[in-house]
């Protein structure tokens, strides 16, 4: 179809090419003539004219000489039809109305396997972060608060509690430890998008392998009446290509009801990640012991001169680092499958391509 439309277009300019050049000859000669007539004789003005004139009869004569030449060599150059092949039909003609294969929903599916297994890896690296931080943490980065308990002779320099430096958790990392927790977070919102997503595209799949069972039971007939063996064939073969379509969207289908169920049993740990180190912060109370420097008779207030700090309560994490670690493994464990589920399903979508099944 579009070579015979750029035939056609080049003929079109022919055509035109012809109409435009008789209608500037035209005019050209006009302005000769003119030229010849009010040259008063001017032997430089008339050999001006005459050759002017001389040129457009050269012209037109050697477009008309070339529309000629090729009349008479073949007519059928000037007239040409380009004929399209017969349509070759590969599938009996009385095939029930079928429904073409959307290939945007293998591709969306693909395209949500790899963002989960992509997510699935961030958020694993975000808890190792959060781990590998939170175990640096230490009471050392903490500092006690001294005071005069008692009266007169009496005074003792005491420390009441220990509190973080910076007013976030004692670590030397707190202010990634802040960070890794939102980033945690937005990574499971990002997950929860894409697990509902990937539900949608397999309500989809329901719908392509309904479309298949109903052509299965048409190959199926097919081949049960059919006598030409050429014919038979290629119905088995047809038969053999849509029932392994099936499986393999069947399957699909089941990886992603698979990834749905472990994304939500990922929740509890994720969130438990994303707010356990929180809890350094409460356990200064119960992990870090302060000293202070004073004695008796030197406290008698809370002054520099008085009741005065050491530097560190100790050496203690007031981490939760146990929980952290055992969320981290559960972490880890929980997105195994996940992204198995995920790896199959690409797979299962590569051969999908491959079988070329594209009507169903």
């Amino acid at each position: 179809m579009e070579a015979e439309l750029i035939v056609q277009k080049v003929l079109d300019i022919y055509i035109y090419v012809l109409s435009i050049s008789g209608i500037v000859s035209f005019f050209i000669l006009v302005i000769a003539g003119n030229e010849l007539q009010i040259s008063s004789g001017d032997p430089e003005k008339v050999k001006n004219a005459k050759s002017k004139i001389f040129n457009v009869f050269l012209g037109l004569a050697i477009l008309f000489t070339g529309y000629i030449l090729l009349n008479t060599i073949n007519p059928s150059i000037l007239n040409i039809d380009l004929e399209q092949p017969d349509q070759i039909i590969l599938e009996p003609t009385d095939k029930p109305e079928s429904k073409i294969l959307v290939a945007d929903l293998l591709g969306t599916i693909r395209d949500t396997s790899h963002n989960l297994i992509n997510i699935s890896q961030a958020i694993k690296s975000t808890s190792s972060s959060i781990k590998n931080a939170t175990n640096t943490c230490s009471c050392l980065l903490t500092s006690p608060v001294c005071i005069c308990e008692g009266t007169g002779g009496s005074s003792d320099c005491k420390a009441s509690r220990c509190y973080s430096k910076n007013n976030k958790q004692p670590c030397r990392d707190g202010d990634k430890i802040d960070n890794y927790q939102r980033i945690i977070i937005a990574w499971y919102h990002e997950l929860v998008y894409y697990k509902n997503r990937g539900l949608g595209e397999r309500a989809g799949l329901m719908v392509d392998i309904s479309n298949l069972r109903e052509l299965e039971t048409f190959w199926s007939e097919k081949i049960l009446i059919e006598t030409n063996a050429s014919l038979k064939e290629q119905f088995e073969k047809g038969l053999v290509k849509v029932k392994r379509e099936i499986e393999l969207k069947k399957d699909i289908s089941a990886e992603l009801g698979f990834i749905s169920g472990f994304v939500k049993i990922s929740e509890k740990p994720i969130k438990d990640m994303a707010e356990l180190p929180n809890q350094c912060i409460t356990g200064i109370k119960d992990a870090c012991v302060g000293r202070c420097v004073g004695t008796s008779n030197a406290c008698s207030n809370d002054t520099i001169l008085g009741c005065q700090p050491i530097p560190g309560c100790g050496l203690k994490n007031p981490c939760p680092f146990v929980k952290i670690n055992i969320t981290g493994l559960l972490i880890k464990q929980v997105f195994k499958p996940i992204e198995k589920s995920a790896n199959k399903i690409i797979n299962s979508i590569e051969e999908l391509i491959r079988l070329k099944t594209i009507i169903i």
